[in-house]
């Protein structure tokens, strides 16, 4: 039988119907028996469309005889695609007519000019496109609106700009106060899923339809279309490498922005014609958060001692962790080596009791620190500088008698020579006398840790350990403590300690 297929993708007045296409197709059957495939809706840039689809199998069966369409660009606007359809059509015998274009694929000429016809039916689409992409890219950077999800906190109205009609967003009241809530409990420090459980203690369960969770509160606390955008929020993207369409005079603390994804990569930011319903200050601040580090933005998450990370098992070397009891010496240590028991760990060393001895030890290692390396840390440091001044300028003077060396004669050369050598000793005496000065240890420098110790965070407490000590190993109620310091005032010397909580001697 024959095939007559149809396709349009969009339905305009200038374009003829799927029902015009198969009347005319229909004229040329002249009574043999066909079928109609049509698609509507889908696009000849490609052929994944479920009546071709059908189409082809009912080719690869063997029911159809010849393919009938209205034009060459119906069936597709790929050359490569129709190159393909072309020997799929040879293998399988069956004949391609375009009614437009009066094709016969049984001759050399007709094959020819079907795939040129080909050729600019793929210009043709590409063309379109082009001019498609241009158009939203112009509309876009006045500040039009180009479609997509509404944001939380608003509902779109209609709106004119430029003599053309388009839309634009409006606060809706209750759910704007909701995003103000967002904004303010992130920029306050509040983590993500902190603000969750507190607005299901509020009520507010419900963002359209589906729960509050922090992957759609990250990214409403992205979208600039909630700013009330100032020079500080310009300033803002022009750092960050995006295009700005609007110059910095515009952005006056009152309307949100558009942010848009370029193909190369890039960002353009346009500004908006509605209002902003954030601050600008506020709005920034949950950007610095959302730039800081996961370190740092997990500060204030609590840790279940200072020591975690450092201490590990002395006999199959995994980490201890902590574990809780309920008795009244709470926390003590485990190895984490799962499905396996250390035999050489059989005695409890209790965290509390471990953390007292530790602390004690820090503290004498941090007094000898600025005992040893601060004493006269600013004296050094001012002979260092003057060294180097006086360095810089032997530089410089035997800079300027090598300069001048070819305007003196023979005689004269030889003495500058010698004055050369001597100012580049001194120069070398200099620079081992700057390099044999005292360099303060890291920790010691500001003398700021052994004063604040008492005071300080698990998380602070972490850092100077992680700085003073290597490693800690423990094996049966014993702990040895691998200091970083290269003197012997502190080795790594094993110390014995009983296993109750109620000692705090190792």
């Amino acid at each position: 039988m024959i095939a007559v297929y149809a396709r349009q993708s969009v339905e305009k007045r200038d374009s003829i119907s799927v029902e015009g296409q198969v009347e005319v197709c229909c004229a040329e059957v002249r009574g043999r028996p066909f079928e109609i495939y049509a698609d509507r809706g889908y696009s000849g840039k490609n052929l994944r469309r479920p009546s071709f689809m059908r189409l082809m199998e009912d080719i690869q069966a063997g029911r159809i005889e010849s393919v009938l369409v209205y034009k060459l660009d119906r069936i597709s606007r790929s050359i490569l695609d129709f190159s393909n359809l072309m020997e799929y059509f040879d293998v399988h015998q069956v004949s391609f007519v375009s009614m437009t274009e009066k094709f016969d694929t049984s001759s050399p000429i007709g094959r020819a000019m079907l795939h040129l016809c080909a050729v600019f039916a793929q210009l043709e689409r590409e063309t379109i496109q082009q001019r498609v992409e241009e158009a939203y890219w112009m509309r876009s950077k006045k500040g039009f609106y180009m479609g997509g999800r509404i944001p939380y906190g608003f509902a779109k109205e209609p709106f004119e700009k430029d003599g053309i009609h388009t839309s634009k967003f409006q606060a809706i009241a209750e759910e704007a106060d909701q995003v103000r809530q967002l904004y303010n409990l992130y920029a306050m420090g509040y983590s993500l899923g902190e603000i969750q459980n507190i607005f299901e203690k509020r009520g507010i369960r419900k963002l359209r339809g589906t729960s509050w969770n922090p992957s759609r509160m990250s990214e409403m606390l992205k979208n600039p279309v909630y700013v009330s955008a100032d020079r500080e929020v310009y300033h803002y993207y022009q750092e960050a490498g995006a295009i700005m369409v609007n110059q910095a005079e515009e952005f006056c603390g009152v309307f949100g922005c558009y942010l848009y994804h370029r193909k190369d990569g890039g960002k353009e930011l346009v500004l908006a014609p509605h209002h902003g319903i954030i601050e600008a200050s506020v709005w920034l601040r949950c950007q610095r958060r959302f730039s800081q580090p996961t370190s740092v933005r997990s500060e204030k998450r609590k840790i279940s001692s200072w020591l975690i990370s450092r201490v590990h098992c002395d006999n199959c070397g995994y980490a201890l962790v902590v574990r809780y009891a309920k008795t009244k010496w709470g926390r003590y240590l485990v190895c984490s080596r799962k499905g396996i028991s250390c035999s050489g760990n059989s005695t409890t060393v209790y965290v509390g009791a471990l953390e007292a001895f530790l602390e004690e030890k820090i503290k004498q290692c941090l007094c000898f620190l600025e005992e040893r390396y601060c004493c006269d840390t600013e004296e050094n440091w001012s002979r260092k500088r003057e060294y180097q001044k006086r360095v810089s300028d032997l530089d410089r003077q035997i800079g300027n008698l090598i300069s001048h060396q070819s305007d003196f004669c023979p005689q004269a050369l030889q003495y500058i020579n010698q004055k050369i050598a001597r100012l580049d000793d001194a120069k070398r005496k200099l620079m081992r006398n700057c390099q044999e000065q005292k360099r303060s240890h890291p920790l010691a420098k500001d003398r700021i840790l052994s004063k604040l110790w008492e005071n300080s965070s698990p998380r602070q407490r972490q850092l100077v350990l992680s700085q003073l000590v290597s490693d800690i190993r423990i094996k049966d109620g014993k702990v040895l403590v691998i200091w970083r310091l290269s003197d012997t005032t502190f080795s790594t010397v094993w110390g014995s300690a009983p296993n109750s909580a109620r000692s705090s001697e190792f």
